[in-house]
């Protein structure tokens, strides 16, 4: 079977709000009020009763990105439910790495000037189901918004912090393979952009007894184009703190072609559904415990501050 990446589905969506409006089959709509934006929750993994980041971002026509100051986002239950949704929440402007975070109004920007989500940490849903997210800013002097569907979770489909990392074996720098294999910027003959992130695998770090940040993305197929920005920010940490942890990052395909998943990636990312996860990113204690858990954006601020929490060498 084919498997795509969750946000292979941005594009396609953008595409059918601008055209006009659509349901989630519940005759609830999921398309923006105002056709400038639509809404896309980034958050990967939200688990019934565990406060957990929720993330939102507001994409527009003509790769423009709502950047900077606050949205209002509001919650509706299942249909047929009476959980009582959390309240209304004022998220955060939370910029990719290498864009801005200014203290400015929102504005609809292009992805070179601005590009984020609004987010907000530990916020928890009572009960597992289709839910929806209304959010909501002021553009130009008008108030404007958005809403989508996102799936709140019985259990989770991916390692959460507490448990053991996952070992499964991944191609490394001196294997028998094409570089592409390691990083899909390098297909092709390029040159691999950090080889520092490719010395050591996931049970090279664990036999080791030693921390280590492991990074799960695909900067050259990563349609929401999250996780090249990410890599390079995992590179920059890596020379910055190489004494406190082991930093890998694992390309998600193989083969991109053939649809065939990097063995890893698919033991950590892949959900039984044929969704991919990506960009994720997990900090490993010596002990191969996961102590955090960062899905599609992390900021160098809060990755830093875990790295400098670890012990001292």
């Amino acid at each position: 079977m084919s498997r795509m990446t969750r946000s292979a589905t941005l594009a396609m969506s953008l595409l059918v709000i601008l055209a006009g409006c659509g349901s989630d089959g519940s005759g609830r709509p999921v398309t923006g009020v105002d056709a400038r934006f639509i809404a896309e929750v980034a958050s990967y993994q939200q688990v019934v009763d565990e406060p957990s980041r929720f993330a939102v971002g507001l994409i527009g026509a003509s790769g423009r990105w709502v950047s900077f100051g606050h949205a209002t986002l509001t919650f509706t239950p299942p249909d047929g439910s009476d959980a009582d949704p959390p309240d209304a929440v004022v998220a955060g402007f939370l910029p990719l790495p290498g864009s801005p975070d200014l203290e400015a109004d929102p504005a609809l920007t292009l992805a070179s000037d601005g590009r984020g989500v609004y987010a907000v940490d530990a916020l928890a849903f009572p009960e597992a189901g289709i839910w929806l997210v209304e959010a909501s800013v002021e553009l130009d002097g008008e108030a404007e918004s958005a809403t989508a569907t996102f799936e709140v979770l019985d259990e989770p489909i991916v390692p959460v912090v507490g448990d053991p990392a996952i070992s499964v074996d991944h191609p490394v720098l001196g294997d028998d393979v094409d570089l592409g294999v390691l990083d899909s910027r390098a297909r092709d003959g390029e040159e691999l952009p950090d080889p520092d992130l490719h010395e050591a695998s996931i049970p090279d770090a664990l036999d080791a007894g030693r921390a280590s940040l492991i990074l799960f993305a695909t900067p050259v197929y990563c349609s929401s184009r999250f996780c090249g920005p990410i890599t390079d920010m995992v590179a920059e940490l890596a020379t910055e703190y190489a004494d406190r942890a082991t930093f890998v990052h694992v390309e998600i395909w193989s083969d991109f072609e053939d649809r065939e998943l990097n063995p890893a990636a698919e033991a950590w990312v892949a959900t039984d559904d044929g969704r991919i996860l990506e960009p994720w990113l997990f900090l490993v204690d010596g002990d191969g415990t996961i102590l955090e858990s960062w899905d599609n954006i992390a900021t160098h601020a809060e990755v830093a501050a875990a790295l400098e929490a670890l012990p001292a060498p």
